[in-house]
C-alpha cells in the first residue's frame, strides 16, 4: 500500500517553498494512494485537494480541513460518501468514475452549505431509475450536477417526481446493493486461490476477463506498481552489467588516460627542479585508508574508493624516488616525480 508521507508531500508543496502549514492547494494524483491519511494535521489550511486515479475506499480523516473548497477524489475505488459533513467550505466535489452504489449516502452532504458542484458521472447509482431528480431534491444547493446546470423549472418538476423517484431510486439501490455483495464473495473466493499464480501469469490475467469492481481496480494498480517495480530492478541490474569497464592499458601494454573516479586535479611540469607534479583533490575528511598511490616510470595512478585517476607521463620518471604527501589542511594529494635524467 502506498502511504501519504511527509516527504511525498513536502514534494508536492515545492510551490509553496515545502511549507505545509500554510498551503492551499495540494496535487497527489495517480500515486496509487490506498488511504486519506495525515493531510488534517500536516495541511490544515487547503483549499485544493486534488486525489483522483488512486485506489481509496474511503472518504475519512477529512474534519478538520474546514477551508477545504474543491476536493477531486475521481477514478477512486468509494463505494459510498462519507467523512465531509465538517468540511463546511466544500464548494465543489468530484467522484467521477468511483463505485458508489449507496446513492442514500448523498444524504450526508446535506450538512454542506456551500456546495453547489456535485459530480457522480461513471458511478453505478447515476443508472438508477429517478437519479438525477432524487438527487436535486436530496441537495436543494446545487446549481450544477454531472456538468448540467440546474434550472429552476428541473428543480421544480424534481419536487413533483420525487415520490416516485424516491421508490424507483431505492428499489435499484437495493438490486445494486446485492449484486455488489455477491461480486465481494465471489472476488474473495478468486483472490484467496490464485494469489502466488497471478504474479506469474500475469500475461494470462491481463488477457483474461475481468468485473469492473472496486477488487478488479484495485488488482490492476497493484499489478501495474509490480510490474513497474519489476522492469526498474531489471534496467537498474542491466544498467550494472553494462557499465563500461575501466581500461587502464591497451591490449599491447600501453597506459591510458582515464579519470573514473571524477577527481579535479593539476598535473604540471617543474622544469627547475626537473620533476612532474600531480596535485589531486582527495577531499578533505576522506580517509586515508581509502587512497593508494603508484607511481610507474609511464604513468602514475591514484585510486579513490576502488576507482582509479591514471595519467600517461611525457617522460620517464625514477618511482624510487617518486614523493606522495597529503595536505592535512586542505586533504589534497601531491605527488612529485622526478624524471629519469637529472639536469647537470
Amino acid at each position: 500500500m502506498v502511504r501519504i508521507t511527509l516527504d511525498l508531500v513536502r514534494k508536492r508543496a515545492e510551490h509553496n517553498d515545502g511549507e505545509l502549514s500554510t498551503l492551499e492547494e495540494l496535487s497527489l494524483h495517480q500515486q496509487d494512494i490506498e488511504r486519506i491519511e495525515h493531510l488534517h494535521r500536516w495541511c490544515p489550511r487547503l483549499k485544493i485537494l486534488y486525489l483522483q486515479g488512486n485506489i481509496i475506499s474511503k472518504i475519512e480523516n477529512m474534519g478538520r480541513l474546514r477551508d477545504l473548497e474543491y476536493l477531486n477524489l475521481a477514478l477512486n475505488n468509494l463505494e459510498r460518501v462519507e467523512g465531509l459533513v465538517r468540511c463546511e467550505s466544500l464548494r465543489k466535489l468530484d467522484l467521477t468514475a468511483n463505485f458508489i452504489t449507496d446513492i442514500a449516502s448523498l444524504a450526508s452532504l446535506q450538512e454542506l452549505p456551500c456546495l453547489t458542484q456535485l459530480y457522480m458521472t461513471g458511478n453505478p447509482c447515476t443508472t438508477y431509475r429517478g437519479y438525477r431528480p432524487w438527487v436535486i431534491c436530496m441537495l436543494p444547493g446545487l446549481e450544477e450536477l454531472d456538468g448540467a446546470r440546474v434550472t429552476r423549472s428541473e428543480r421544480l418538476r424534481a419536487l413533483q417526481e420525487l415520490a416516485e423517484a424516491n421508490t424507483t431510486v431505492m428499489a435499484d439501490q437495493q438490486q445494486a446493493m446485492e449484486k455488489r455483495a455477491a461480486e465481494r464473495e465471489t472476488c474473495g473466493r478468486d483472490e484467496e486461490s490464485s494469489n502466488e499464480e497471478d504474479e506469474e501469469d500475469d500475461e494470462k490475467w491481463w488477457a483474461g476477463a475481468s468485473t469492473h469492481t472496486p477488487e478488479t481496480r484495485l488488482a490492476m494498480h497493484r499489478r501495474i506498481a509490480r510490474t513497474r517495480k519489476d522492469t526498474n530492478t531489471r534496467s537498474l541490474a542491466d544498467g550494472c552489467k553494462k557499465k563500461r569497464e575501466v581500461r587502464l592499458f591497451t591490449a599491447d601494454g600501453r597506459p591510458l588516460n582515464t579519470n573514473a573516479a571524477n577527481l579535479e586535479f593539476t598535473f604540471t611540469e617543474d622544469e627547475e627542479n626537473n620533476r612532474f607534479v600531480l596535485d589531486v583533490n582527495t577531499y578533505r575528511h576522506l580517509d586515508s585508508s581509502l587512497l593508494t598511490c603508484d607511481v610507474q616510470p609511464w604513468y602514475v595512478r591514484v585510486t579513490v574508493r576502488g576507482k582509479p585517476l591514471q595519467l600517461v607521463l611525457m617522460e620517464e620518471v625514477r618511482p624510487g624516488r617518486a614523493e606522495a604527501k597529503r595536505s592535512q589542511v586542505t586533504g589534497h594529494l601531491v605527488v612529485t616525480m622526478p624524471k629519469n635524467f637529472e639536469l647537470s
